[in-house]
């Protein structure tokens, strides 16, 4: 009952790869701004995106520019990518990978999945001050919220963000 998109976006000044989720009345189920899925300091462009629905993972890749010719790059989003990001210590694709993972649950119906990975990639964003990706984990707990009928106050109070 969703639709996930993907792009190349410019907004940093290079070509990254973002991501939204649309409803099917073409409402985002995300903030305004997407994910980002791939970033770095040279260009990523020509993302394509498929969905194993046997694995429950998304498979995005991409073109990334290293600065003297273009490699071909791919990111599964599932459980195992984020022991990875744990592995490598990189804070961010992990929050990253949970987030998504969170989108994969929320899609098919499974709000406390759904609540559990985004709870965890709002955390890391929170541990590394990621304000954008904290914004982006609260729209989207927010959406299971709205989804599940409780007040969207409830949240935002539990978060601190009400007093």
């Amino acid at each position: 009952d969703k639709i996930l998109i993907i792009w190349k976006d410019q907004r940093s000044g290079n070509a990254d790869v973002y991501g939204q989720i649309l409803d099917f009345d073409g409402n985002l189920l995300l903030t305004s701004d997407g994910l980002a899925i791939a970033s770095g300091d040279n260009d990523q462009q020509n993302p394509t995106i498929s969905y194993n629905s046997v694995e429950n993972e998304f498979m995005v890749c991409w073109e990334d520019f290293n600065g003297i010719d273009f490699n071909v790059l791919c990111k599964s989003i599932d459980n195992q990518s984020l022991e990875l990001s744990r592995v490598l210590g990189d804070r961010r694709s992990e929050g990253d990978a949970h987030n998504l993972i969170g989108i994969v649950h929320s899609r098919r119906s499974d709000n406390k999945l759904a609540m559990e990975s985004y709870n965890n990639s709002l955390a890391l964003r929170q541990e590394i001050g990621d304000r954008r990706g904290e914004a982006n984990c609260l729209g989207n707990i927010g959406s299971i919220y709205k989804d599940i009928g409780e007040c969207l106050r409830k949240l935002f109070k539990s978060s601190g963000y009400l007093t």
